[in-house]
């Protein structure tokens, strides 16, 4: 504390010796005393708005921001609490787990030698899928296991006939 008031003493003795608050001072002890009240009323005017400026005004700010965000976190919250049974019926899939459409898509496939050619998002919660070559039979099996275990839906399902016997083209859209 001791440096502290030393560093103000100081610095109080370098403006009292700057020339232009000489001047000031000096002004000020000639001026009327009608004069000099009007000059410490100013001066306190000054501080006041000054004080209300840059303390009272941010910190009102700041105080308003924050009550807002607190509401809008609290909108949040309820609005995550009134859906919360839209996640967990979803997380709830039978052997879904944490696996994406496509993980469960190609690990399955994989699983019944099927190889999915290409593949692309559809929508917001689908998948399509071409695969090319495919024995039909394998291919309805490999659907019904997803949906069946995985909880995956067919939404849209179209084969073309190869020149090969039991052989299609397939593209079909998953969504789950």
């Amino acid at each position: 504390m001791k440096g502290l008031s030393a560093v103000i003493d100081a610095l109080r003795e370098q403006v009292a010796a700057s020339p232009s608050v000489q001047r000031i001072w000096a002004w000020y002890d000639a001026a009327s005393p009608r004069d000099q009240r009007i000059v410490l009323t100013l001066g306190a005017a000054v501080a006041a708005l000054l004080a209300l400026f840059l303390l009272v005004l941010p910190a009102y700010d700041f105080s308003r921001s924050a009550q807002q965000d607190y509401r809008a976190q609290v909108d949040t919250l309820a609005w995550m609490e009134a859906n919360r049974h839209l996640a967990t019926a979803r997380s709830s899939a039978p052997g879904r787990g944490d696996e994406t459409l496509l993980t469960a898509a190609t690990q399955t496939a994989a699983a019944m030698s099927l190889t999915i050619r290409r593949y692309e998002p559809a929508g917001e919660n689908g998948l399509n899928l071409w695969l090319e070559g495919v024995p039909f039979a394998q291919t309805m099996l490999w659907l019904e296991l997803l949906e069946r275990e995985r909880g995956i839906a067919t939404a849209e399902f179209s084969a073309r006939r190869r020149a090969e016997p039991g052989l299609v083209d397939v593209r079909v859209v998953l969504e789950g």
